[in-house]
């Protein structure tokens, strides 16, 4: 596993990058502060630990030049890296480097839910006010793929777009 770092230019906050397969990802959750974002309870301690929970749009918007959403794909090769569709491993972080922060969401009522307990990272499908994300549960080692509300905030993982 090789960790290196990129900086964000549009606000100076530096994260560990890492190298999975053929995909470099992003190994902290964004945190990006733009409209459309959102700690988690509006506290400053949960975003310093998990990031920003951002809806879809803003997750379009947040995500910094030369980097993009993952899509299925990437996805699928994260978890085969992973040792299959076991996300344990990406709970714990241990072996790849990308450590799921379980930063929870915000539903589209504007409702903080699950943290501690599940991490909802959006993925760059999308269908009108649909969008897919990708959930990893604390209780589970399997991971969820399932739509939201483009309205609803969940955390991002960018990968660069080579």
């Amino acid at each position: 596993m090789n960790i290196e770092e990129f900086t964000d230019t549009r606000d100076g906050r530096t994260y560990s990058i890492v190298m999975i397969g053929d995909t470099l990802w992003m190994a902290e959750n964004l945190n990006y502060a733009c409209p459309g974002s959102f700690s988690y309870e509006n506290s400053n301690q949960n975003r310093d630990k998990y990031g920003l929970l951002y809806t879809y749009e803003a997750a379009l918007n947040a995500v910094p030049k030369g980097w993009r959403l993952p899509t299925k794909k990437d996805w699928e090769e994260l978890f085969k890296n992973a040792g299959g569709e076991d996300a344990g491993l990406l709970l714990k972080g241990e072996s790849l480097g990308f450590k799921a922060l379980l930063a929870g969401y915000r539903n589209s009522d504007g409702i903080f839910k699950d943290i501690s307990d599940k991490a909802y990272f959006w993925s760059a499908e999308h269908f009108g006010s649909l969008a897919e994300y990708v959930g990893l549960l604390k209780i589970s080692d399997s991971p969820l793929r399932l739509f939201e509300s483009v309205h609803a905030a969940c955390s991002v993982r960018a990968v660069f777009d080579a």
